[in-house]
C-alpha cells in the first residue's frame, strides 16, 4: 500500500520491470497484445529486499524500489545509477491516472514512440493510436519510448484496449483506435496520463538504443522472420483483372530480366468490384472468401504454375464482410465490431477478432486458400480499433497452424502496434502520394517503425495518391526501396479524389512501362536488391535474436555524433554499410559521412574510392546508381545476380574494406519453415583482422538447403587497389591471408 494507491514491484522476463498500480482493488498484470506470455522458467532471477517502509526488487539488469510511506520511487540500472527519481509515483484525478517517471538527468531525446509522415527521430509526448490519411500515408503511435538521456525505455498497458470516452471521441464519433495512455515530458521527466484506475508499467534499464531494443523484443517478442521470397520484390499493383493480364506481366518479368519473387492483388482477385459502397446488410454478388473467375478462374493450376516460375502470390484481404450470408452468421453470434465508429470502413460489418471462436471462424473460411497455394496476405484498413491489425494477424497466423504447422507466416499490414512483429510480417506506410515529397519521407518513416521495434518495413514504390510517376522519379524510388527490409512496388488502378479505383487510369509502377533509361536503372536497382539478400536474410536472424533492426538509424552507431544522429535521410543496413539515396529530381544531393576512428574510411561501394568521416560531400548520380558506402572494417556478402530467390546458392564474393577489424555473421537456412527456431540454421561467421589482413570464417550448426552457398570468393578493397582469393569452400571452417596492397595491385 502507497497512500491510497496499491503498487506491485516485479521481475518481467529476462530485462524488465513490472509496476503495476492500482487505486482501488489489488493490482493484477492485465493480459495484452504488446506483451508476450512467457514462461515462469524465462524469467530472471530476482531478490526482494524491505528496510523500513522502502521495498527493492533487484536483478541482473536494475533494481526499482519504493517508499511504502512517502511514494517515492527509484529505478537503478544494472551499475546502480539512478535512472528514475519521482518523489510521488502517481496519483488519480477524475477519472485518468497518472505516474510521473522523474528525472535524474537529461530525459531526451525520446526514441521508438511511434511513426508518421515527416515526424522526427525523436518526440517530447504521444498520443498511442493508429491511423491513414488518404495521400499522406499512415500513422502508429504506441505507449512506448526510449529516453536516451535517462537510459530507460518505458511501456505502458492501461486499464482498456480502447475507450467510448468522449475524450477519445474524434470528430463526435468513438474512436477505437486511439489508446487511452499518453506520455509528455519536460525536463523534469516524463508523465503518463492513463484512464482508468490501473496501469501496468513496464520499465527496461538499457544502456544505449541497442540494447533497449533487445529488452523491447524480449518483453513484446522476438520479431519472427518471414520466407525467404518476402526478401525479394513484391510486385503490387490495383488491376490484376485477367488471367491474360496476370500471365502477360508475370512473364515480362522473366522475359525481361526483371528480378521478383512474387506479386500481390488487390480486390480482383477474390471478387468483381470493391466493397465500398455495399451497405451493412451486404450484396449477395460480392464474395468474401472466393475467386474472381476473370483472374482466378483455375486457381490452385494457376498458382501451381505461378510457383513454378518462381512468383508467389499475396492477396488482398480487408477486415470486415460484405457478403450477406457471412454477415448475418457473423452478427447473430456477436462477432461484428458495433456500428458508428470513427475511421471505419465498411460500417457495421468489420469482424471483431478479439475472441478466439470469430478468429478460429474467420480462419476456416481462408483454409482452402492455403490448399490451392495462396502464400501470404496483404492486410488493409483495419485502423478501425487500435489492436485490430493484432488480432486480424493472430486469426491468420492460428489458421496456418492449424493447416501447416511449420509452415511460416507472413502478411503486409498497413500499421504496427507492439507485438505484432512476433507473427512475423512486414508493415508499409499506407496510402503516400505520388511524390517527390513522399518519395522523401519514406526514410524516416521506416528508420522510426525500427526504433519502434519493427524491423519489416516497406512503401507503396512510387507512390499511391496521385498521378502517374515521372520515369526519373520512380527510377530514384526503386533505388530507395531496394535498400529497405521489404521491397514492394505497388500503383493505384486510377486516379481520383476518392481511390476507389476511378477516374484517370494510372501506368503501373513496372520498369518496362517508363522508357529505356529508367528500365535500365531499375533492372539494376533491382539487381542490387538481390545481392543484398544473403546480407539482409542474414541481418533478419539478428533481429530475431537481438531486436535490432534492419534499416538503422544513423544514431545507433554514431550517437556521439550529433549531426550523424539527427539525419532521417540516409540509413544503415545492418552496421557498416551505408545508403544516401537521391530523393529529389535532378540527381544531386549532400551526403554526410559520420566520424570514424582514426585510421578508417568511407568506400564508395564496390570501389577503392574512399571519403574521410565527419565531412560531407556533394554527389550526383546517373539515374541507374544510387550513393552506397561502406566503412572501414565492413564485411559485406553479396550474392550473385539471380531472378527469384529459389535461385540462390553457388558462389558467394565477400567484401572485405580494409583499414579496421571486422566481422560478419551469415545465417542460412530452408528459407520456409520454423526450423530455425529451433536451431536448424548454419551460421558461418567471418572476422577480418586488418593488422594481419587475415580473413577467416567459422562454422555452427547445419541444415539441408540447395539455396545454400557452397563456396567464397572474397574481394578486398583498400584506397586505389583491390585483391582477390580463389574460390574457397564453405561449409567448414577456413581462412585466406591477403599481402600488402602493392601498385600492381588492379585498380577498380
Amino acid at each position: 500500500q502507497v497512500g491510497d494507491a496499491h503498487v506491485e514491484l516485479a521481475v518481467e522476463g529476462v530485462s524488465a520491470f513490472r509496476i503495476s498500480v492500482s487505486h482501488g482493488e489489488a493490482p493484477r498484470q492485465r493480459q495484452s497484445p504488446m506483451v508476450v506470455e512467457k514462461s515462469p522458467s524465462t524469467y530472471a532471477a530476482a531478490k526482494v529486499v524491505q528496510s523500513g517502509s522502502v521495498v527493492a526488487v533487484s536483478a541482473a539488469f536494475g533494481t526499482a524500489k519504493i517508499d511504502c510511506h512517502s511514494g517515492r520511487f527509484e529505478l537503478l540500472g544494472s551499475d546502480g545509477k539512478t535512472l528514475i527519481k519521482s518523489s510521488v509515483l502517481s496519483s488519480l484525478d477524475g477519472d485518468y491516472l497518472t505516474v510521473k517517471l522523474g528525472a535524474s538527468g537529461q530525459p531526451g531525446p525520446f526514441y521508438g514512440a511511434g511513426v508518421a509522415a515527416g515526424s522526427p527521430l525523436s518526440v517530447d509526448k504521444c498520443t498511442p493510436q493508429v491511423g491513414n490519411q488518404y495521400g499522406a500515408g499512415a500513422h502508429a503511435w504506441a505507449p512506448q519510448y526510449y529516453s536516451a538521456g535517462q537510459k530507460y525505455g518505458a511501456l505502458a498497458v492501461g486499464s482498456a484496449d480502447f475507450s467510448n470516452h468522449t475524450d477519445y471521441w474524434t470528430k463526435g464519433l468513438p474512436d477505437f483506435a486511439k489508446y487511452p495512455a499518453n506520455w509528455t515530458s519536460d525536463e523534469d521527466g516524463v508523465t503518463w496520463t492513463v484512464l482508468g484506475k490501473t496501469v501496468d508499467l513496464y520499465l527496461m534499464p538499457a544502456n544505449d538504443t541497442y540494447a533497449y531494443l533487445k529488452a523491447h523484443a524480449e518483453l513484446t517478442g522476438a520479431p519472427h522472420i518471414p520466407p525467404r521470397y518476402a526478401f525479394g520484390f513484391l510486385a503490387g499493383r490495383w488491376g490484376w483483372k485477367t488471367r491474360d493480364y496476370i500471365n502477360e506481366t508475370l512473364h515480362r518479368f522473366r522475359e525481361g530480366k526483371f528480378p521478383a519473387d512474387a506479386f500481390i492483388s488487390d480486390f480482383y482477385w477474390f471478387t468483381e468490384f470493391n466493397d465500398y459502397n455495399v451497405n451493412r446488410s451486404g450484396d449477395p454478388r460480392y464474395h468474401d472468401f472466393g475467386y474472381n473467375n476473370a483472374s482466378f478462374p483455375e486457381p490452385a493450376e494457376q498458382l501451381k504454375e505461378y510457383h513454378e516460375m518462381g512468383f508467389r502470390f499475396g492477396g488482398i484481404r480487408k477486415p470486415r464482410l460484405g457478403t450477406p450470408d457471412n454477415l448475418k452468421i457473423c452478427r447473430e453470434k456477436g462477432w461484428l465490431l458495433p456500428g458508428g465508429l470513427y475511421n471505419a470502413n465498411g460500417e457495421g460489418r468489420n469482424i471483431n477478432f478479439t475472441t478466439p471462436e470469430s478468429r478460429e471462424w474467420y480462419a476456416e473460411q481462408h483454409a482452402h486458400y492455403l490448399d490451392d497455394g495462396v502464400d501470404f496476405w496483404w492486410n488493409d484498413e483495419a485502423e478501425v480499433m487500435y489492436y485490430h491489425f493484432d488480432g486480424w494477424n493472430r486469426a491468420q497466423w492460428e489458421g496456418l497452424r492449424k493447416k501447416q504447422p511449420k509452415k511460416r507466416f507472413f502478411s503486409i499490414n498497413r500499421v504496427f502496434t507492439p507485438g505484432q512483429q512476433r507473427y512475423g510480417v512486414s508493415v508499409w506506410t499506407g496510402d503516400i502520394s505520388v511524390s517527390w515529397e513522399a518519395l522523401a519521407q519514406q526514410p524516416g518513416y521506416l528508420l522510426n517503425y525500427g526504433l519502434a521495434g519493427m524491423p519489416y518495413v516497406g512503401c507503396d514504390t512510387g507512390g499511391f495518391v496521385g498521378g502517374n510517376a515521372s520515369a526519373e522519379m520512380l527510377s530514384r524510388w526503386y533505388w530507395n526501396s531496394a535498400f529497405m527490409s521489404t521491397m514492394r512496388v505497388h500503383s493505384n488502378m486510377a486516379f481520383d479524389s476518392t481511390g476507389h479505383g476511378e477516374g484517370v487510369p494510372v501506368t503501373p509502377h513496372f520498369p518496362w512501362l517508363y522508357g529505356e533509361e529508367a528500365e535500365k536503372a531499375m533492372r539494376k536497382a533491382l539487381e542490387m536488391r538481390y545481392m543484398l539478400i544473403p546480407m539482409l536474410y542474414s541481418l533478419a536472424h539478428t533481429a530475431f535474436t537481438t531486436g535490432a533492426p534492419i534499416m538503422r538509424p544513423l544514431l545507433l552507431e554514431f550517437a556521439d555524433d550529433a549531426k550523424a544522429a539527427a539525419i532521417v535521410d540516409q540509413w544503415l543496413v545492418g552496421r557498416d554499410m551505408m545508403t544516401a539515396p537521391i530523393l529529389a529530381p535532378g540527381g544531386k544531393r549532400s551526403v554526410y559521412f559520420p566520424s570514424l576512428p582514426h585510421g578508417s574510411r568511407w568506400y564508395q561501394f564496390n570501389t577503392t574510392t574512399v571519403f574521410a568521416g565527419s565531412t560531407t560531400e556533394e554527389v550526383k548520380m546517373a539515374l541507374d546508381e544510387s550513393p552506397v558506402y561502406c566503412r572501414s572494417g565492413a564485411v559485406v556478402p553479396v550474392g550473385p545476380v539471380i531472378q527469384h530467390t529459389g535461385e540462390l546458392g553457388g558462389t558467394l564474393q565477400l567484401q572485405v574494406y580494409a583499414g579496421s577489424d571486422g566481422t560478419f555473421n551469415l545465417v542460412e537456412d530452408d528459407g520456409l519453415t520454423t526450423a530455425y527456431t529451433e536451431a536448424k540454421i548454419r551460421s558461418t561467421t567471418f572476422k577480418w583482422v586488418d593488422a594481419t589482413r587475415t580473413l577467416s570464417w567459422s562454422v555452427a550448426g547445419s541444415t539441408d538447403d540447395s539455396r545454400m552457398f557452397a563456396s567464397v570468393k572474397v574481394v578486398v578493397f583498400e584506397p586505389g587497389a583491390t585483391q582477390s582469393s580463389v574460390l574457397q569452400q564453405l561449409g567448414e571452417d577456413g581462412q585466406v591471408t591477403f599481402q600488402a596492397p602493392s601498385k600492381q595491385d588492379v585498380v577498380v
